[in-house]
């Protein structure tokens, strides 16, 4: 079983407004793709505007230990014919 957690972009689900900016810039930390591990995280998302005062949020993000990614056996090798060469030999 393994904790860790691969950061996802949450920005989208965030929103932001500004009486100066139609669509201030969001950031988020920790960033995408960052390796987290069992716990709890908190996850900032900021806002900045055109002229760069800034607004945020914090969520927590509960990192819970699950299962480990699934194991695939594929077939062995074996000769094959699509079945239409095979009615024609």
């Amino acid at each position: 079983m393994t904790g860790n957690y691969s950061m996802e972009d949450f920005t989208g689900l965030a929103s932001a407004s500004d009486n100066c900016t139609a669509s201030p810039a969001k950031t988020q930390s920790p960033t995408v793709a960052t390796i987290l591990g069992i716990g709890n995280q908190t996850v900032t998302i900021a806002a900045t505007d055109d002229v760069s005062l800034t607004g945020d949020c914090t969520f927590t993000l509960t990192v819970q230990a699950g299962c480990a990614a699934p194991t695939v056996t594929c077939p062995a090798a074996r000769p094959w014919q699509p079945m239409a060469l095979v009615r024609a030999l």
